[in-house]
């Protein structure tokens, strides 16, 4: 490992200041008022002349669908609320410690911005998480979380020359990360923005990777607040100029380190490569918490390399020209993969293949012995072929059901595994999501509806 040149830029910015009202002047009421930037998200005040503690309720017809932290005392100040779907009236209620309702009065939240027009919502999903994603081809491109009620409740939009490819939230809860990324594969690097719930900037930081090629597609934030980043690696072989893909670790204190490269594993094949410029095509990360270990998903390789950050060195390779990994009789290998989750030994990959066969969602039971080895345990393929030429992702929402992106199809959906759909989100023709997260809380609030 080595840190690379500082060749980047790191600007840091201070949320909204908000303008803090006098609680002695609400008279025993509350009062909410929208953001500057995102009007679901609001700030609340309030006074409850005498209570131990008080907290919000927000009710659609009659049944509560959030309810608010309780702050102790009889005053409230500038206090953060999240979750609020967009284009709703909420009944809302301030309520003490013991149950007793101090105030009432309604409070409708805006349309929002106008692509949300395009969002066909089927369903409610059955789980109680939030879910968020990025809008690559929405003008302009956009990050769009839903609430538990299916229903889109936080929106931010990027006006810069970039496209955005992923999006996760914060582990301190203050925002979430965006990864921008150059219409163009070569030319400017990608940046790694911060933006807070309320909108604001929090910091925008240009990765230098290799040789200043900057970060590409995915990154992994760890518990200690390091950033794992996918970067691209530019070298010469035979007198050609190869784009693999390498792993480097940002700091929080703004250093950067190498940690691997596939140009470790793999030698390019002049006679098949068809595009040098896309050689490895290193599109996915996922942290095994078990394993303590990174895996880095490789379309051009067909496969999925398991890294020791700390060792730099691959010890687990799934598919590929040189697999450690056994497939059991039966099982196909993935091929031209994108995203991927893990829970314990299960591994749950969108495997787009082709557009004759169609892309399909297949997890594989992983037997992690002296040589690993995979077996299908379940596999969707939609009929009609589905194929997503480009990103896609799965991830396990628990033990029976995933979230699915069918990126260049425009759906989002929850699928069990059982084959139920209860819930999903369809986009504008030609509009493509990027990878998702599920989200399992917001801060400030808490989801109690059905």
């Amino acid at each position: 490992m080595f840190r690379t040149p500082a060749a980047r830029v790191l600007l840091l910015a201070l949320g909204a200041c908000v303008e803090s009202p006098d609680p002695d002047a609400l008279g025993g009421k509350f009062l909410l008022t929208p953001g500057e930037n995102i009007d679901t998200y609001v700030t609340a005040a309030w006074k409850a002349p005498g209570a131990e503690s008080a907290h919000l309720e927000f009710a659609v017809d009659g049944e509560t669908q959030i309810v608010s932290d309780a702050v102790e005392g009889e005053e409230g100040v500038n206090l953060p609320i999240l979750g609020l779907w967009f284009n709703q009236e909420f009944e809302v209620s301030l309520v003490d410690e013991a149950g007793n309702v101090r105030a009432t009065d309604t409070y409708t939240t805006g349309a929002g911005p106008v692509t949300l027009a395009g969002f066909d919502v089927t369903g409610r999903p059955t789980w109680n998480h939030y879910v968020i994603s990025a809008l690559l081809s929405s003008d302009p491109p956009s990050v769009v979380m839903f609430s538990p009620s299916g229903r889109p409740t936080w929106f931010w939009e990027n006006f810069g020359p970039e496209f955005i490819v992923r999006t996760q939230p914060r582990r301190d809860g203050a925002g979430v990360w965006v990864l921008l990324m150059p219409y163009s594969p070569t030319g400017a690097p990608g940046r790694l923005l911060s933006v807070a719930w309320d909108g604001s900037l929090i910091s925008d930081v240009t990765p230098y990777g290799h040789e200043g090629e900057g970060v590409t597609h995915d990154f992994v934030e760890m518990e200690n607040g390091s950033i794992l980043l996918i970067g691209y690696d530019t070298r010469e072989y035979e007198g050609v100029e190869y784009t693999g893909e390498s792993l480097y670790q940002l700091d929080p204190d703004g250093t950067e380190r190498f940690l691997w490269s596939f140009w470790d594993l793999y030698t390019p094949d002049p006679d098949n490569t068809p595009d040098p410029t896309n050689w490895t095509h290193a599109n996915g990360l996922r942290w095994h918490e078990e394993r303590e270990s990174v895996w880095i998903s490789s379309r051009g390789y067909n496969c999925l390399v398991e890294v020791k950050p700390e060792e730099g060195k691959a010890i687990t390779v799934l598919g590929g020209p040189a697999p450690t990994v056994d497939f059991a009789e039966g099982t196909v290998p993935p091929y031209g993969q994108h995203h991927f989750d893990f829970r314990e030994d299960r591994l749950l990959i969108h495997d787009n293949r082709d557009v004759m066969q169609g892309s399909r969602v297949v997890e594989f039971t992983l037997d992690f012995g002296d040589r690993t080895e995979a077996a299908t345990s379940w596999e969707f393929v939609p009929s009609p072929v589905l194929y997503d030429f480009v990103l896609g992702d799965a991830a396990y929402a628990s033990e029976e059901d995933m979230l699915v992106t069918w990126s260049t199809a425009g759906l989002l959906e929850q699928r069990s595994f059982a084959g139920e759909v209860p819930w999903s989100v369809s986009l504008l023709l030609g509009t493509v999501y990027g990878y998702s997260e599920l989200v399992p809380s917001v801060p400030g609030t808490t989801f109690v509806g059905n």
